[in-house]
């Protein structure tokens, strides 16, 4: 690393006058180095002599009709040469970066990205240098803690959150369930009651993130001997299941509006006592330094 600490040599220096050394080097002439930096003989001339002061020995001798470089200067020259190269490597490559979009990894599984991948798209506040993408959570036990640590997500939404010193959590919504039947099902119209609850036929969603849903809306108390005759780990086809069957199901309402849009199914009203399981942002505690992400993750607002 440079030492700033060791600054003199800069607060002197007017580092402009190093371009046009630079220029008179590769001319050899104060004249024609004039004419390519479109300034005066004179502004030339006297740029050289600045320079001059800050260094031990003179830079140029007077040869008949042009200035031929010392020894030092061949010397700084050198220097300069590499140090302004690797200066516009850095501008080049720092411009790229800024120009190219940026990607986004949000894990969380395929029904909260129906859920929560609109709200994060609005978040980008017209940022088109950002490109989202929306990546599974896996099931298994510390996914979500693996995925933010080794930097393969930079947001998770998951219901359960990640307990770690490194990791920020927040909880932003509760997403209340509703019971799913096909439109024309031959016992149950506009609502289900408790008794109807425990005695329909069952299809569960099977996946180990989705079960935390029925686990915290503690439908083994309210139906423990309830008959489970389709179970899978896609949503969709459980839907597909229940909107051709006399099956029941339960399902996040805000997936179930959209869903009685493309299928033959409806929402039942009921007076079940099911607690609406909280939905979790977690992210790295490190992203406090990263503009973009934080606008992302302020996106979610607590509304539990």
């Amino acid at each position: 690393m440079f030492d700033f600490c060791n600054g003199n040599i800069l607060e002197k220096l007017d580092l402009n006058l190093l371009k046009i050394f630079e220029v008179v080097y590769h001319y050899q002439s104060i004249t024609k180095a004039a004419s390519h930096l479109h300034i005066s003989v004179p502004a030339v001339s006297q740029a050289i002599k600045r320079l001059r002061v800050t260094l031990p020995e003179p830079l140029f001798l007077r040869e008949g009709k042009g200035m031929a470089p010392t020894e030092h200067a061949v010397n700084l020259h050198h220097y300069i040469n590499c140090g302004l190269e690797h200066i516009l490597t850095g501008f080049t490559l720092a411009i790229d970066n800024a120009e190219r979009p940026r990607d986004i990894f949000v894990a969380c599984q395929p029904h909260i990205g129906s859920i929560v991948m609109p709200k994060i798209f609005h978040a980008r506040k017209s940022n088109e240098l950002l490109c989202l993408s929306h990546i599974d959570l896996p099931t298994n036990e510390g996914a979500a803690e693996y995925l933010l640590l080794n930097n393969k997500a930079d947001l998770v939404i998951d219901y359960q959150p990640v307990y770690n010193n490194a990791i920020e959590y927040k909880a932003f919504c509760r997403e209340s369930l509703v019971v799913l039947c096909r439109k024309n099902h031959p016992r149950l119209k506009n609502s289900i009651s408790l008794e109807s609850y425990r005695r329909e036929e069952h299809a569960v969603i099977i996946n180990s993130t989705l079960n935390r849903l029925t686990v915290k809306a503690d439908i083994h108390r309210i139906a423990p001997d309830r008959t489970i005759s389709f179970s899978s780990h896609f949503l969709n086809s459980l839907i597909a299941v229940v909107e051709s069957t006399d099956m029941i199901c339960l399902f996040p309402r805000i997936l179930a509006q959209q869903m009685i849009k493309a299928y033959e199914v409806k929402i039942l009203q009921h007076n079940l006592t099911i607690e609406p399981p909280t939905l979790y942002v977690m992210y790295h505690k490190d992203i406090k330094n990263d503009r973009v992400l934080t606008d992302l993750a302020n996106a979610f607002k607590n509304e539990v």
